[in-house]
Formats: C-alpha cells, sequence, structure tokens
C-alpha cells in the first residue's frame, strides 16, 4: 500500500547522502485547476492515483474494506465494500488502477481459525468484483499498471512461517484477465541485509517504463515495459524522513517526496528529482507545514504535470510542474 514508508538510512551529510545541495529544477504551479474529491479522509485511508483516476480504501471494518473511486475530475465513480467468501479479515496491502479503468487492490486475507493467504483483487468501473487471484506463497506490497498488465513488487515467503523464501523474483506480471505471465528482477540481485528489499516498495510507471524504489536499502530500478532492466542504481536517501510517494513523468523524469517532523511538530515536506545517471538525487520543492496532518505527498504525473496531494479535509490536489532554473 502506498503508505509512508520509514528509512532506516542514517547518513549525516549532504554530499555523503548523494542529495545535491544545489538544483537546476524547481517544481512550480501548473496552468490546471486543482482537484477535490468528496472523501473525509478519517480512519486513515490509503488513496492511490494512477491513469487520471483516484483509488481510496479503508481498514475498517476489516471484514469488508470500504473501497472508493473517482475519476480525474474528482466526480465518484462508486463506493462499495470489498468481502470475500469465507474471508473472516481483510488487510490490504497495494492499489493500482489502469487506464481503462480496471481497479486492483492486494492484500492479506484471514480465515476465522487464523490461515491466511495473499491475494489481488479486481474491481470494474462500477465496483463490482470481477475475480479475486491468489497468490501462491508471495507476498505483494506494491503495483502499478502498464498498458492492461498489472506489475506487482513483492517477496516470496514461506508457510507458515512468513519467512523470506530463498533467491526468488520480486516483480511479477498478470494480464487483463489476472492470469500470471512473467517475473523479473531476482532477490539476489541486492545484497543480502537484514530486511527484503521490496519491504519498504514503491512501483511507478509512465507506460514505458517502469520504475522500482527500495526505500529500505536505497535502489532505483528501470525497467523496460518488456520487462528489460535499463539499469539498477543505488542514490542513498536522506537521512530519517518517511518516503511518500513515487512517480515518473511521459519524458522519464522522476520524483519521490518525502516528509519529516522537527520536535516542534513542524512537517517538513521535500520533493526529489532523480538525476540520470548520477545515483543521487536533488531537492526540487520543499516547505514546512506546522499543522498536524498537512503534509503533501507525490501523487503521480499527468504528462508533465505532477500531481501533489494536500491531505486536507476533504481532499484536495494541486499540479506543478518541473521547470528548469533561469
Amino acid at each position: 500500500m502506498y503508505t509512508l514508508a520509514r528509512l532506516t538510512l542514517c547518513i549525516m551529510s549532504f554530499h555523503l547522502l548523494g542529495i545535491a545541495q544545489v538544483s537546476s529544477y524547481k517544481l512550480t504551479p501548473a496552468a490546471k485547476e486543482s482537484v477535490r474529491i468528496n472523501y473525509i479522509s478519517s480512519g486513515d485511508p490509503s488513496v492511490r492515483w494512477e491513469n487520471g483516476y483516484f483509488l481510496a480504501v479503508r481498514l475498517q471494518p476489516e471484514y469488508a474494506i470500504p473501497v472508493t473511486a473517482f475519476d480525474s475530475s474528482g466526480t465518484k465513480l462508486f463506493e462499495t465494500s470489498l468481502s470475500i467468501d469465507g474471508v473472516a479479515r481483510i488487510h490490504p496491502d497495494g492499489l493500482a488502477i489502469s487506464s481503462t479503468g480496471s481497479f486492483t487492490v492486494s492484500g492479506t486475507a484471514f480465515s476465522a481459525d487464523g490461515s491466511f493467504v495473499s491475494f489481488i483483487a479486481w474491481l470494474d468501473r462500477t465496483g463490482k468484483l470481477v475475480r479475486v487471484v491468489r497468490l501462491e506463497k508471495f507476498s505483494a506490497v506494491a503495483m502499478s499498471f502498464v498498458g492492461e498488465h498489472l506489475w506487482v513488487v513483492g517477496k516470496a515467503i514461506t508457510y507458515p512461517s512468513r519467512e523470506e523464501a530463498p533467491d526468488h523474483d520480486m516483480i511479477r506480471i498478470y494480464d487483463r484477465q489476472g492470469k500470471f505471465e512473467k517475473s523479473l528482477l531476482p532477490r539476489s540481485t541486492f545484497p543480502a541485509r537484514t530486511f527484503h528489499p521490496g519491504r519498504l516498495a514503491f512501483l511507478a510507471s509512465n507506460g514505458k517504463t517502469v520504475v522500482f524504489l527500495s526505500a529500505e536499502l536505497g535502489y532505483l530500478a528501470q525497467i523496460s515495459q518488456d520487462g528489460t532492466i535499463l539499469g539498477i542504481q543505488t542514490g542513498p536517501l536522506p537521512a530519517s524522513p518517511l518516503v511518500s510517494g513515487l512517480a515518473i513523468s511521459e519524458n522519464s523524469e522522476i520524483l519521490m517526496s518525502c516528509q519529516s517532523e522537527s520536535l516542534d511538530k513542524t512537517q517538513q515536506v521535500s520533493i526529489y528529482r532523480w538525476i540520470q545517471g548520477s545515483g543521487s538525487w536533488e531537492a526540487v520543492y520543499s516547505t514546512a507545514l506546522k499543522h498536524p496532518g498537512g503534509y503533501r505527498s507525490l501523487m503521480g504525473f499527468d504528462g508533465d504535470a505532477a500531481l501533489v496531494a494536500n491531505h486536507s479535509n476533504p481532499l484536495s490536489y494541486n499540479w506543478l510542474i518541473l521547470e528548469r532554473k533561469p
């Protein structure tokens, strides 16, 4: 699920961090109307924006989690409850939406006896449950659509311990019917660490390139739509923030949003641009917010305009353009 992921990197200087101190770019307001959706963000919902749609899910009630979808103007498409026969409790993990309006929710389903299984559920534009795919010994963390193909990042696990399985592919690709097609990005690509690279993972796509970010290890992988690994680099992330979003534009600009909080409860929000080929990030936007819950997070791109969430009530979103400084 696209919730905030706490980083464990503790590096003290911008130079060592791989964060460029002087940026040649900045984010400025775009000439597009802000978007407001009639959705109160109580109950700690997860909200995803992809391919011109919003999808929101709440954690309660666990036996039938509320799922709500909106179009690009903020008009509600459906509001439904996701429940699965024979399941007593559902914990959602990831959300994704295709350009044709296929809405997907991944998570873990628990039966009354305590047994569990990971799954992906497909819903149509009316909120009707179309199919549920059981993930055999695989736990999904994040998802993104590339055309009508669903890309899922996660980890292979053993049952019933849920421990990490031996070397396995971290990304799986499913077709529009929910049929598994192939997998890629072996776990052994990354150093053996205490935590799995996909544990705090983000996945984003512009329809041509898919970007995988391990917020645990700082690795960023770029992959073509046919599954070819274009490159993997490590760019250490800001010390002790929360990563709140990852997005890639039509022309392959990659942005990441982060949040941190000071002792006086002031929330610092920053958006960074990935410098291709350098293995480093540069700050292109920063603001300090003193009211609780007022952080902004990066939702995605529409062409070259980045959508940023204000996290107000009801929810509102603004568009920003990445420009070179004069």
